[in-house]
């Protein structure tokens, strides 16, 4: 799939192999557990510690941090995800060339050229907003659960 006309213009990306991480160039359908995306400014900035939270995000799924990397929109190319969850509305609404606002997105799977996409909130937004970090883990619970991976014990609690 191409993916660089569906992605905001600064965006950080992040794909895990299901073998390790994301290969630099890929050239082939590599099948991926999931990818990550989200919208950033114009400097390629964010809140402070949102790029931690959304480790943590990560971490609480059952899935290892460090196996995810940022990807540019050229070596997402011949990605194959098994599922995109777009962080935030701007994410959401490029990916999925809408106008709706966030709260219609949430709590449902879309489709995404055949491939499943789930909204939650950006990273950001939950350092501004904790108190919709109860939805997020709702959020990031059905996306673990669509993609088979049993969230630990410990980790049931939200991040």
């Amino acid at each position: 799939m191409q993916w660089k006309p569906f992605l905001p213009p600064h965006a950080i990306v992040m794909g895990r192999q299901k073998s390790g991480a994301v290969p630099d160039g890929a050239a082939s359908a590599i099948p991926v557990t999931a990818v990550f995306v989200a919208a950033f400014d114009a400097e390629g900035q964010n809140a402070p510690g949102a790029r931690a939270l959304l480790d943590r995000m990560i971490e609480a799924m059952g899935l290892a941090p460090e196996e995810f990397r940022i990807c540019g929109p050229d070596e997402l190319a011949g990605l194959a995800p098994r599922l995109v969850v777009a962080l935030g509305e701007a994410a959401a609404r490029i990916l999925l060339g809408t106008d709706r606002p966030l709260g219609e997105l949430r709590g449902s799977f879309h489709d995404f050229h055949g491939t499943k996409l789930l909204v939650t909130f950006h990273p950001a937004t939950l350092l501004e907003n904790p108190a919709a970090k109860r939805d997020a883990w709702t959020d990031l619970q059905r996306a673990a659960k669509e993609l088979g991976i049993a969230i630990p014990q410990k980790k049931q609690e939200k991040p």
